[in-house]
């Protein structure tokens, strides 16, 4: 079966709660439940891991390295300067889709790049 890991970074776990303005009023447990009933619906499996800490989002990256066809990411703030989260994503090896829950060409200019 395949499997994908799903990655969420810094602050993401106060979703709900968080600038609904912005980041909508869903949980990250809401969120992950809808992800995993998709995957289930498409035959795959998900791990889902949300941490603030950069270094435990890496370890998590290496714990599953060659188990894992793809990585789907919020790496949050760490978009901008998590550079040694973006050498393990490469290091990886597998694609990487990069997603945010608001419109990152609506916000401050220094957010429009990743």
């Amino acid at each position: 079966m395949n499997r994908f890991l799903v990655l969420n970074g810094p602050n993401l776990n106060f979703l709900g709660r968080r600038n609904p303005g912005i980041y909508g009023s869903k949980t990250l447990d809401e969120i992950v439940h809808v992800l995993e009933q998709q995957a289930q619906a498409l035959g795959v499996d998900i791990v889902c891991y949300q941490s603030n800490q950069e270094g435990q989002l890496i370890d998590c990256i290496q714990q599953h390295w060659g188990q894992v066809q793809g990585i789907i990411i919020n790496p949050g703030a760490l978009t901008h300067y998590g550079y040694s989260l973006k050498d393990a994503l490469i290091d990886a090896a597998v694609p990487v889709i990069e997603v945010h829950l608001g419109n990152i060409h609506a916000r401050e200019e220094w957010r429009r790049h990743s």
